[in-house]
């Protein structure tokens, strides 16, 4: 009756592809990418010139790049519904440098960047706390890439399904969530 596994770009993907008839509820949490650094402390007072690793999965990149341009590191230029990408940085005051490598190296090769931008499940398993270490944190509240409660449309006034998505946002599950995952590694999108 229903999936809780996925977020809206991949949702949106597999309607294109497959013709599906899907309702998505409002996302529940999401596992951040987060700014990691072993030479800086912060991003304020980003040296000219500094390098930053980045995803070369377009998906994580572009949330890499939204990431980074929240934190004021550069703007990017308005892509409408495309995700930006390496090419759309319109603004870069700092002159930084980005790199694009596979996002498990990101890790092992934190040491090469001032800054790298590196997916939760990868920080932790190189023993990285995103809540302590990351210096920007990707917020969950109204993110899309944040994991929903999918369920066909016809039944998205589903008095049980309704109830359910209800359940998924509550102040219990929030709790939960910031309770279990402590270390950032998953938080709250609503």
């Amino acid at each position: 009756d229903a999936n809780y596994f996925q977020h809206v770009p991949y949702l949106d993907a597999q309607i294109a592809e497959y013709g599906y008839d899907f309702y998505p509820f409002p996302g529940i949490h999401i596992e951040p990418l987060g700014v990691y650094s072993n030479k800086h402390d912060s991003l304020d007072n980003i040296p000219d010139g500094a390098t930053i690793g980045v995803s070369n999965d377009p998906a994580n990149q572009a949330r890499g790049l939204r990431l980074l341009e929240s934190a004021g590191v550069f703007k990017l230029a308005d892509t409408g519904d495309k995700d930006p990408t390496l090419r759309d940085l319109a603004e870069n005051p700092h002159n930084v440098k980005i790199t694009e490598i596979e996002p498990k190296l990101l890790t092992v090769n934190l040491p090469d960047f001032d800054y790298a931008v590196i997916n939760g499940n990868y920080a932790l398993d190189a023993g990285l706390s995103p809540s302590k270490d990351a210096l920007e944190l990707e917020s969950g509240v109204d993110n899309p890439n944040a994991n929903i409660l999918v369920v066909r449309t016809e039944d998205k006034n589903s008095e049980a399904l309704v109830k359910l998505n209800e359940l998924l946002h509550s102040d219990e599950v929030r709790e939960f969530i910031e309770k279990t995952w402590s270390d950032g590694s998953v938080i709250p999108a609503f």
